[in-house]
């Protein structure tokens, strides 16, 4: 079994006919970073500039590049997606970021494309995104297309509700964030100090690793 390893991003273990593949899509990475990089843009310049310069200051290699020492684009570390009804408990994140960039849209979970309301996606209710102090939440269900929401996830409670749905609909919601996660903003930190020259991804994952350890 072989992994293909990308900064911030959770990868399975694959097979060897399976890995090509993976690095197809994983060579898509640089673009996804533009796009989010334009978005959050349109949200808010000021904190994209401050995520821009905690990635610059910190040496923190970005999720899409094998050149983590190119921070033209970057702005995270970290891309985490949800899918399937995903949910969870009410909670604070930890991370070096002040703002997080959260998106959602609704997809045909039979063959990944976007969806809209014409298509029958909006049977698919719930799965607001819910911030427990303010008593208040971002109904997804509301919108025939793509959400997108910068939200102090350190420091307001949210949690993603269940979403519902009739038996054999083919719609889901779809949703991912961006974050600076401490854990690597440390160890990228501490190995920037050192005066270390990261040549390359692998060796930035032994190093970075071996700083964790």
């Amino acid at each position: 079994m072989l992994t293909y390893k990308y900064p911030g991003i959770y990868i399975p273990k694959l097979s060897a006919k399976k890995i090509d593949t993976w690095k197809n899509l994983c060579d898509q990475l640089p673009k996804l970073q533009a796009f989010l990089k334009r978005r959050y843009n349109e949200l808010s310049p000021i904190f994209l500039a401050q995520d821009q310069e905690l990635m610059r200051k910190n040496g923190i290699p970005s999720f899409h590049s094998q050149q983590p020492n190119q921070y033209e684009e970057a702005f995270s570390g970290n891309i985490t997606t949800t899918w399937n009804n995903f949910y969870n408990k009410a909670h604070l994140d930890n991370d070096v970021n002040t703002m997080t960039l959260i998106c959602h849209y609704m997809i045909n979970e039979i063959t990944g494309e976007i969806a809209t309301f014409d298509e029958g996606a909006n049977q698919v209710q719930g799965g607001q995104l819910a911030f427990c102090d303010l008593k208040s939440s971002i109904d997804f269900a509301q919108s025939d297309g793509w959400t997108d929401s910068l939200v102090a996830t350190n420091t307001v409670w949210h949690q993603t509700l269940p979403s519902k749905k009739p038996p054999g609909c083919p719609f889901g919601r779809f949703g991912f964030s961006t974050q600076i996660n401490q854990w690597l903003q440390q160890a990228s930190k501490a190995f920037k100090e050192e005066g270390g020259e990261v040549r390359g991804l692998d060796k930035t994952f032994v190093l970075v690793q071996e700083k964790l350890l």
